[in-house]
């Protein structure tokens, strides 16, 4: 079963944020809870897990084992090799599709594609 969504866990734009499904975090999350710091909500967020969710959805199964801890995914999700890991998912998807998840999928979430990007995207529109 699919889950899209932690409606239990939403923050508005720059509350703490103090739920998050560690499978699907973003990499700033990740890299805050490793670290023991605070992560503030943004936007970005949503993209990242909602691309993670897509690529998913896209190559029939998990990014991230599910037999991994929360733990074990949050050093994935906030490490180093996290880029490299996801342009290996990615390969073998349409060139349009790649494209797409590569903006939702960026380490960066400044460099990440807003929603209002998204919802106009060649890609979604046929």
């Amino acid at each position: 079963m699919w889950k899209l969504g932690d409606f239990d866990a939403h923050r508005m734009q720059d509350e703490v944020v103090i739920g998050y499904s560690a499978h699907y975090a973003s990499p700033e999350v990740a890299k805050a809870v490793i670290e023991g710091n605070s992560a503030f909500a943004h936007p970005a967020m949503d993209i990242f897990a909602l691309g993670l969710v897509a690529l998913e959805m896209l190559r029939r199964t998990p990014f991230i084992s599910t037999s991994s801890s929360k733990e074990e995914a949050l050093r994935t999700l906030g490490g180093d090799g996290l880029k490299e890991m996801l342009r290996e998912a990615m390969a073998p998807l349409p060139v349009q599709l790649k494209g797409l998840l590569k903006k939702m999928l960026e380490i960066s979430p400044a460099q990440r594609t807003s929603a209002v990007a998204l919802k106009s995207s060649s890609a979604l529109s046929g």
